[in-house]
């Protein structure tokens, strides 16, 4: 009887399983029961398939597998399989078991630098990030090129890596990893940051947690700026975003020039989560036009971005428009003495004509008239006793009467004539209704 070797050479893995396939021909005149034996075979592997009994008859062939499997460290080396029968009778094949070397890779993480260089105990967040360092070591005896994978907390964390060569056997390389932190990661956060190398199927990894650095940030904006004129109250609309990594809680200043007041309407507490915003109002009073410069800040901390300006025009106001101002004051004055003036005119005619009601004292009749003719006593023609209610003097002859409230005026030749009036001065009634009358 003979074995022929069917399978295909190959190169093997410490942990591979294989199975090798035989032909057994049976070329004498009798039956032969044949027993496996392969006890003569490289560490590290163990049999699977292929150990029991094979019957072949008298002139015939038969297939025969023998199945193997490596355990992680399972070596290459001669193979030798044996089939005996009871009464003594061998066959032998020797083969080799190739078995690459598995790759022994060391991984370590030496540390944390800055974009300068710089080492670092705390990472900071956005860019330009910062740097992670490994030591890759050989300790086996065959060479490979790792394939890197950076481990990061997740999808929102940047990472890149410098590629490395093949490292030889005892050799060494450096990795260098680009890492950007997101902005909003929180201040005091420990996210673990590794690496991961695979060398022909050997992974490898190394981490280490490590605590994101503070980075608070703010950015104001003027949202809206209400019209503003001197002398009156107006509001501007301020908005503050947190762009850090802390939560912000601070107390807002405001600072406005002098002849300008300004203050926060509502609550000037400033209480921000990462990424939140908050809206305030700014209440102010100039005193004069042209432009005003508002300032905001922070009470107790000069936080990056804490301090904005605003700048406001300030228009003048409309009822103080320089060039008529001066004008329009003196005409209003001027106004207030003729009214002034002509009250105090209207209160002396008021008076004169209250007098005039009363009735005129008759005169004596001159002493000439005694000395004429002593004996012979003449008497005079009495005055009248009408007086004109225009100028207080006795009316002779004919006269003008108001019919509404009795006053009498001169027919004509004096100023006070009822011919040179319009209304009665004492009931305004109209002279188209005054009569005619005649002396008594």
């Amino acid at each position: 009887a003979f074995i022929e070797f069917e399978s295909t050479p190959s190169v093997l893995r410490p942990d591979s399983t294989v199975y090798l396939q035989y032909t057994i021909s049976n070329q004498g005149n009798t039956e032969l029961t044949l027993l496996p034996n392969v006890d003569a075979r490289p560490g590290g592997w163990s049999v699977i398939a292929g150990s029991n009994s094979i019957t072949i008859p008298a002139g015939e062939s038969a297939s025969y597998m023998l199945g193997l499997e490596g355990n992680g460290l399972a070596v290459g080396g001669p193979l030798t399989l044996h089939l005996t029968t009871q009464d003594g009778y061998r066959i032998t094949w020797e083969g080799q078991l190739d078995v690459v070397e598995e790759a022994k890779p060391v991984l370590t993480l030496t540390g944390f630098t800055d974009s300068q260089g710089e080492s670092i105990s705390e990472i900071p967040v956005g860019t330009p990030g910062f740097v992670g360092q490994w030591l890759i070591f050989n300790d086996g005896s065959s060479d490979w090129t790792p394939n890197l994978n950076i481990d990061l907390p997740d999808s929102t964390w940047e990472g890149i890596c410098d590629p490395v060569g093949e490292v030889a056997a005892g050799g060494s390389a450096e990795v260098n990893c680009i890492i950007i932190a997101p902005n909003f990661a929180m201040a005091g956060w420990q996210p673990e940051i590794g690496l991961t190398i695979d060398a022909d199927g050997i992974e490898r990894s190394a981490s280490a947690l490590v605590p994101v650095a503070s980075n608070p940030s703010v950015v104001w904006t003027t949202l809206s700026i209400d019209e503003s004129i001197e002398g009156k109250s107006t509001l501007f609309h301020l908005e503050i975003l947190n762009t850090g990594n802390t939560v912000i809680q601070e107390r807002l200043t405001i600072d406005s020039p002098d002849g300008c007041s300004a203050e926060v309407e509502g609550s000037d507490l400033i209480d921000l989560a990462i990424g939140e915003t908050q809206g305030f109002r700014i209440k102010i009073t100039p005193n004069s036009p042209g432009e005003v410069t508002i300032g905001a800040g922070f009470e107790n901390s000069n936080i990056p971005g804490s301090n904005h300006a605003s700048t406001i025009d300030v228009a003048a106001d409309p009822s103080r428009d320089s060039g008529g101002g001066a004008g329009t004051t003196l005409a209003v004055v001027g106004l207030l003495v003729f009214i002034v003036a002509g009250l105090v005119v209207a209160g002396l005619l008021i008076v004169r004509l209250r007098n005039s009601n009363a009735p005129p004292s008759k005169s004596p009749p001159p002493p000439a008239a005694f000395a004429a003719n002593p004996t012979a006593v003449s008497t005079p023609k009495p005055a009248s006793d009408v007086v004109c209610w225009g100028c207080n003097k006795p009316i002779e002859g004919t006269r003008r009467a108001c019919p509404g409230c009795g006053a009498r005026y001169h027919e004509s030749g004096y100023f006070c004539s009822a011919s040179s009036l319009v209304i009665c001065r004492n009931c305004q009634a109209d002279v188209n209704t005054f009569v005619e009358e005649g002396s008594s």
